[in-house]
């Protein structure tokens, strides 16, 4: 446990930003699992809290994913004023998206493909923040296979800064599809 603990103190020191806003996506899934068992209101037949619960155990995933990434990122460029604002993108786009579902479960109303002007405003910012992320990610992992820390081993490099890419090229493709088929095919 203390080594755990040791860890997650090196990560939170190098990546403040970003693991702090992994962990208040993990902090929010206990909430969203108590409104899933007490809250019987469906949207087309799914608990509106199921929806919320899937970005933030994913994207709270996602952030400590790119934190732990970034520790394979040559320090110098990882300190750079463009590396900042992929990561403020990526910070915004997460907080902006999660946000706005979990609003939308405790409101009992659909986050996506609304019909009002409002509603498909928010629908396009949010196709728009989700190619931010994504594109954001495999950005890193071009980075990371460009400029990798010295001292890790250059296998572990490119296996972290490919993973980020193929994460990345595959959400973008899996966005469009959904975003071209009007929802998602399961859930």
């Amino acid at each position: 446990m203390s080594n755990i603990l040791a860890f997650s103190n090196t990560l939170l020191r190098c990546e403040p930003y970003i693991v702090a806003v992994g962990l208040l996506f993990l902090a929010m899934a206990p909430l969203t699992l108590l409104g899933l068992a007490l809250d019987d209101r469906t949207i087309t037949a799914v608990p509106v809290w199921l929806k919320p619960l899937k970005f933030q155990l994913s994207l709270a995933v996602h952030m400590l994913t790119i934190a732990l990434a970034l520790g394979t990122l040559d320090r110098s460029v990882r300190q750079a004023w463009a590396v900042k604002v992929i990561l403020l993108i990526l910070l915004a786009m997460s907080l902006f998206e999660t946000g706005w579902i979990t609003l939308q479960g405790a409101r009992g109303l659909p986050s996506h493909f609304a019909a009002d002007p409002f509603g498909m405003a928010i629908h396009a910012l949010m196709g728009i923040g989700a190619t931010l992320i994504v594109l954001s990610t495999a950005l890193l992992g071009v980075l990371i296979l460009r400029y990798p820390v010295y001292g890790v081993p250059q296998l572990v490099s490119r296996a972290v800064g490919t993973g980020l890419i193929i994460s990345g090229v595959t959400g973008l493709v899996t966005g469009w599809a959904i975003a071209e088929n009007g929802g998602a095919v399961v859930g």
